[in-house]
């Protein structure tokens, strides 16, 4: 249904409950009084209705209600019906008719320069927006609701001191405190950009003993610590992130290369993934992925994964012995392995490397606050390898 077609639904509906309402209130007088005589702007919005100029009929419609407790919720679900529509400039008209007449009750009003706020929200006047919300945080029955809006504009304007303080008063809880602790590695990434060490790790500091541990936090610090030269720090870490969440292995494969194998003759690095995959068996398919996507297969841990990854994907391994490729009744040889391996990357790059689990937001690069929906600590490496896709054109 056209938007227009719906507003003036939504308005005979409205006139025809008003009219039935007068009826039944005034069904005791009729006898005494005589016949009221049909209002002219009522005719004159009917009238602009049947020319098919229903924004001249709405005016006419609005102008006839008057506002008072009864009515208020009317006028509300037509000012958030207008900036559904994204006629901003009417809703805002209308909200700033609610708040001016002198007969509207405090909680009505409350409602009224929440909704205010809203539509200079949509219209992009952030600095109108946040004073009303400021104003509404004070003590009004939408604190909650004001202060939530104000973190969000803040987080546009990526001033996260503010962030932080509005955050806090919305109560402590493990939503709340991890999500502070994620405007901490902004205000270390910005110190990180200055140059501002000190700065950086004291924000960090902040991160890690305020709120939930992060694996943003995790990774930051791990990578500060490998380049002071501290690489039990930065081994602890890095561990600790992939242990937490295998899918980051693909993130941290070169840097753990790097702080457990310094020299060729170190097995550091193999240990790591051999007891990871005992400790955490699931870990065998991001093990796989990793191994492909940065196309290390020279461990042996890497080669064992992939081949145990191969022998449980059923739906995989039946498609490369269709193609001939390896021999049913024997493992694929090293030679096999890494042909498999080139052709399952070359798939890869048809599709996004990180999804967000609350939106489906799909990008190619690792975002902290998805773009999509602004949630959080919602994107994750997409470590799916799609066997079931492989192509006999795919380079194997």
């Amino acid at each position: 249904m056209p938007a227009d077609s719906f507003a003036l639904l939504v308005f005979f509906f409205i006139a025809a409950a008003c009219g039935w309402a007068a009826s039944r209130f005034f069904s005791r007088t009729r006898a005494r009084e005589p016949r009221a005589n049909i209002n002219p702007d009522y005719l004159k919005g009917l009238n602009y209705l049947l020319e098919d100029n229903p924004d001249k009929a709405i005016e006419v419609f609005v102008s006839m209600m008057a506002v008072d407790n009864e009515t208020a919720e009317t006028h509300f679900a037509l000012g958030s019906l207008f900036r559904r529509r994204g006629e901003v400039d009417r809703a805002i008209r209308i909200h700033q008719n609610l708040i001016a007449r002198p007969n509207l009750g405090r909680e009505h009003r409350d409602q009224a320069l929440f909704a205010l706020a809203e539509d200079y929200l949509r219209a992009g006047l952030l600095d109108r927006a946040e004073s009303l919300f400021e104003k509404l945080a004070g003590q009004s029955s939408k604190k909650t609701a004001a202060l939530e809006k104000l973190t969000s504009i803040y987080e546009q304007q990526k001033d996260w001191n503010q962030a932080i303080a509005a955050r806090r008063k919305l109560g402590g809880n493990d939503e709340n405190d991890r999500i502070i602790a994620h405007y901490y590695c902004e205000l270390a990434s910005e110190s990180f950009e200055r140059r501002d060490e000190t700065g950086a790790r004291q924000f960090l500091k902040k991160a890690h003993a305020g709120g939930p541990w992060l694996v943003r936090g995790a990774l930051m610090r791990a990578a500060m610590a490998a380049r002071d030269g501290d690489v039990r720090t930065a081994q602890r870490l890095y561990r600790k992130v992939i242990e937490h969440d295998a899918r980051f292995l693909t993130e941290v494969w070169v840097a753990l290369r790097e702080v457990f194998e310094p020299n060729s003759s170190s097995r550091g690095f193999s240990t790591l993934l051999d007891a990871l995959v005992r400790k955490k068996p699931a870990a065998l398919s991001q093990l796989a992925y990793a191994a492909i996507v940065h196309d290390d297969l020279e461990l042996e841990a890497a080669r064992t994964g992939l081949l145990e990854f191969l022998q449980t994907n059923s739906t995989l391994n039946e498609a490369l012995s269709a193609m001939q490729v390896v021999d049913a009744d024997l493992p694929p040889n090293r030679d096999q392995l890494e042909r498999i391996a080139g052709g399952l990357r070359a798939l890869l790059r048809n599709r996004a490397g990180y999804l967000c689990a609350h939106c489906g937001y799909a990008s190619e690069s690792l975002y902290w606050q998805c773009p999509g929906c602004r949630t959080w600590d919602s994107i994750r490496p997409n470590t799916n390898i799609p066997g079931d896709r492989l192509a006999l054109g795919s380079g194997v």
